[in-house]
């Protein structure tokens, strides 16, 4: 199967976040991603309309395609996408609390 044909039958995304040495951030799955493009291993990622990945910026440094098969036999198109991180995302707020 080519490349474009890979993406083009691609239902969702495996998304791993790291930081510079490797190590793992966060993960993040996306299983509605009919027809959209794939980012390519090199290209820049930013996502700012799903909810959870938008606050990481990176590069994408891997993607890999398995083809799974659901219970009826049905084919599914996963993409695993390993992106290193530019810089850690901020921290979210933190309700305090009184003590009374």
């Amino acid at each position: 199967m080519s490349a474009e044909t890979a993406e083009a039958a691609v239902c969702g995304v495996w998304i791993e976040f790291l930081d510079g040495r490797g190590n793992l951030l966060d993960q993040h799955v996306i299983d509605e991603w009919h027809g959209r493009p794939v980012p390519q291993r090199g290209d820049h990622f930013h996502m700012s309309d799903v909810v959870g990945v938008r606050r990481y910026r990176g590069l994408v440094i891997a993607r890999h395609f398995d083809l799974q098969r659901t219970a009826d036999g049905a084919p599914r198109m996963w993409v695993r996408l390993l992106v290193r991180v530019a810089q850690m995302p901020k921290p979210e707020a933190v309700a305090e609390f009184s003590r009374n």
